[in-house]
């Protein structure tokens, strides 16, 4: 679970944070530490320091040189490095192409008017869902795959839609036995207390495998 996203200019100038669980303290003290941290690790070794795990909460840090920025995300440690490297990437990319449309500049030092990124907070989560379309892709890449697909509002009161695939599939098909699966899966948790995460069609070619949190 994601704690907290810090966005920082490269001089440790704090431009937008968005607390999502369990904030972490003093933000722009702790972003600044980072940043120190970070060119203490690339003047000392060489390379810059990419993620750190703590007792519980790990710490991704994805730079952008280019426009002298940085996304810190705090998270669940058992989230991972590379779901936190994702997550990170994307919403570091998203800013700079809202404030930096024209790939001209950078955030460098000097004043910045921080209400300006205020506004980033409303596209954080559409951000985050739209970043699991890179999962996919990656999925994808492996010859056994034919195509995969998210679905969402699966166990929510809105309609079912697919969210992201990575080919052609019959969406009116797929969309019309969601909700006997669903009606499925719900029944089988009323009388087990379990709902079902997994189920696997296998055919003559090809098999599918539905795969639902």
């Amino acid at each position: 679970m994601i704690r907290q996203v810090l966005i920082l200019s490269n001089n440790g100038i704090l431009l937008f944070s968005k607390e999502f669980f369990n904030s972490v303290p003093q933000p722009r003290l702790l972003g600044s530490l980072l940043i120190a941290l970070l060119e203490k690790s690339r003047q000392t070794t060489g390379y810059e320091v990419s993620y750190i795990e703590l007792a519980r909460v790990a710490i991704t840090v994805v730079g952008l040189s280019t426009k002298k920025l940085c996304c810190i995300l705090f998270l669940d440690k058992d989230d991972g490095e590379e779901l936190g490297r994702l997550f990170a990437s994307e919403i570091l990319l998203a800013f700079v192409d809202m404030y930096l449309p024209q790939n001209e500049g950078s955030f460098a030092a000097g004043a910045q008017n921080l209400s300006q990124f205020e506004g980033f907070n409303s596209h954080l989560n559409v951000i985050l869902r739209k970043s699991v379309g890179s999962v996919l892709e990656g999925f994808q890449k492996n010859p056994a795959v034919k195509v995969a697909f998210i679905i969402e509002n699966i166990y929510s009161d809105g309609e079912p839609f697919i969210l992201h695939t990575t080919g052609d599939i019959d969406q009116f098909s797929i969309l019309a036995n969601v909700g006997e699966f669903r009606d499925t899966s719900i029944n089988s948790a009323e009388q087990d207390q379990q709902i079902i995460q997994l189920v696997t069609f296998s055919g003559e070619s090809i098999e599918t495998s539905i795969v639902t949190r």
